[in-house]
């Protein structure tokens, strides 16, 4: 089995198991089994929006060049 399917299994393994646990939580109504998801998920895209914006800033925006 190739790297990709062996990360493709564990990525499946690891949403089957947090599924379980975040309905396990609700299920004894635990407050962390909707703030930690949250939390992750708020964290998620930060991260996401700081590298759109990390990019905007680095890139070397060139005008367009007028066809010869």
């Amino acid at each position: 089995m190739d790297l990709g399917k062996v990360a493709g299994v564990l990525l499946c393994l690891l949403a089957i198991l947090t599924t379980g646990v975040v309905v396990w939580g609700l299920v004894q109504q635990e407050w962390w089994a909707v703030a930690v998801p949250v939390a992750v998920l708020v964290v998620v895209a930060m991260t996401l929006l700081f590298w759109v914006g990390w990019t905007f800033i680095s890139s070397d925006a060139e005008p367009p060049q007028a066809p010869l």
